[in-house]
């Protein structure tokens, strides 16, 4: 029949992949379907014949768009891959990257994790003291040096308050001055006399500085702190060194005046006698000269004397004077230089009272020195109608020797430095000699190994007692 297509004619194709396609057993629906390339043919009839020419064209057509569509969406596809990639290069870049930082990170926590175990270990071993305070001064921390300071452990001190080892010796405004400082970020420095836990005072030399944290806020305040106790005692002691060496300074300089006096009056004495005695040898005044001659050699004694006891307090000061100690009964002894002092310094006997005999190992030049300077100092203070009495007894295995005299006594202000080198009373002022007499005195009894002392009562007279080792 015109215009009908026989349904076994074979079909062209434009495109031989197309046909290709249909040999393999495609049909042209699922060829749309999967590729969407071209539509599927349909049996025509004889009214289609005139599109026979146009089926080829068109499939080549679809094929053609359908290629173009699948090479967009692969180039697309390609694009995403590219940027997936992209993507999966920059986050593997950024792992690493992180894996750097938290390296880096280790690396610093490990070093500061070192540099804090030895900062600890510094802290834990430190000759000072350190405490540790929050805000409101609350102990949080010490080293084990606070307790070897101050006896505290820190269980007895953790949550208190530094304010327990205050003496009450530093005044209460200073401690406001060194919160003052502490508190608005400054350093305080200064001296603490701080007592420990068994009542004990101490000196320490402290520095208290505030804690920041990382926004610079004060988080706690920390103390440093040395234990001067020694060293205080030492500047006292070096204090007290300077002070005695300007006292001595000082007397030294009213020595060397006493010298420069007493020993030109000796002098010009026996200067003025030697005058009078050529002017009486003119004239023969034999009783001028002959009292010239007495006053002579009365200055030429005191001058001697005066010599001597610079010599001997050079001597004992410098432990130069060496003891010539022989067994000595004490009773015999005393009595005979008791007659031998009354025969020199012209004064009456003196009265001896012997309570206990006893030997002792002494210097006789040097004993019979002390019991003179003794009683003649008894006598020339004690006034003409007193009488002077020498005591020996025993106390404590030791001879004990006493001059005694009915005086006027001494003044209490005195007694204390009756035997310093160079000290004068003050009823004594205008006495003779250099005022070394007692001060001799007591550097002979303590070269015996013995002690010295004076008892006084102002209009009751004055005791002297030294004592002496027996044997």
């Amino acid at each position: 029949m015109v215009g009908h297509r026989d349904q076994t004619r074979p079909i062209r194709f434009g495109n031989p992949t197309d046909k290709l396609k249909i040999e393999r057993g495609w049909d042209f629906g699922t060829l749309r379907t999967e590729k969407q390339l071209v539509k599927p043919l349909q049996p025509t009839d004889d009214t289609s014949m005139n599109s026979e020419q146009a089926l080829p064209q068109r499939a080549d057509s679809e094929l053609a768009a359908a290629l173009r569509g699948a090479n967009e969406r692969l180039a697309v596809a390609a694009l995403e891959a590219q940027e997936s990639s992209r993507r999966e290069q920059a986050a593997r870049e950024e792992l690493q990257r992180q894996n750097e930082q938290l390296r880096a990170s280790n690396e610093f926590l490990v070093k500061t994790q070192e540099q804090l175990r030895k900062l600890s270990h510094a802290v834990q071993q430190s000759p000072s003291t350190v405490v540790i305070t929050d805000l409101h001064g609350h102990i949080e921390y010490v080293n084990p040096k606070f307790t070897q300071t101050t006896g505290y452990t820190p269980e007895e001190v953790i949550g208190q308050n530094p304010r327990l080892l205050k003496s009450g010796e530093m005044p209460h405004d200073e401690y406001e001055r060194l919160w003052a400082i502490i508190t608005s970020g400054g350093e305080w420095r200064g001296e603490f006399h701080n007592r420990r836990k068994n009542g004990e005072l101490y000196w320490e030399s402290a520095s208290i500085s505030p804690i920041r944290n990382a926004e610079g806020a004060i988080t706690h305040f920390v103390a440093v702190k040395e234990d001067i106790t020694e060293r205080k005692r030492v500047e006292s002691q070096r204090e007290q060194l300077l002070v005695q060496v300007q006292q001595e300074q000082h007397r030294t300089q009213e020595m060397i005046h006493m010298i420069a006096h007493d020993v030109r009056q000796p002098l010009t004495i026996a200067r003025g006698h030697v005058q009078f005695l050529r002017r009486s040898l003119a004239r023969g005044d034999h009783e001028q000269v002959e009292r010239s001659i007495e006053a002579i050699e009365l200055s030429v004694k005191r001058l001697e004397a005066m010599i001597r006891d610079m010599v001997d307090s050079a001597q004992l000061e410098t432990g130069q004077l060496r003891l010539e100690r022989q067994p000595l009964a004490l009773e015999e002894f005393v009595r005979e230089s008791l007659t031998h002092l009354s025969l020199a310094i012209g004064g009456g006997p003196a009265h001896m009272e012997a309570k206990a005999s006893m030997v002792v190992n002494a210097d006789p030049n040097r004993l019979e020195r002390i019991l003179g300077n003794l009683v003649s100092n008894a006598i020339k203070y004690g006034g003409p109608e007193s009488q002077v009495t020498v005591t020996i007894g025993e106390q404590n295995g030791e001879a004990v020797v006493s001059v005694s005299d009915r005086g006027p006594g001494i003044d209490p202000a005195d007694l204390p430095h009756l035997f310093d080198r160079g000290y004068r009373a003050a009823r004594t002022q205008q006495a003779e000699g250099l005022g070394l007499g007692l001060y001799i005195t007591r550097l002979l009894v303590e070269a015996h190994g013995g002690r010295i002392w004076v008892e006084s009562c102002p209009g009751e007279g004055s005791t002297f007692s030294f004592t002496l080792p027996c044997l």
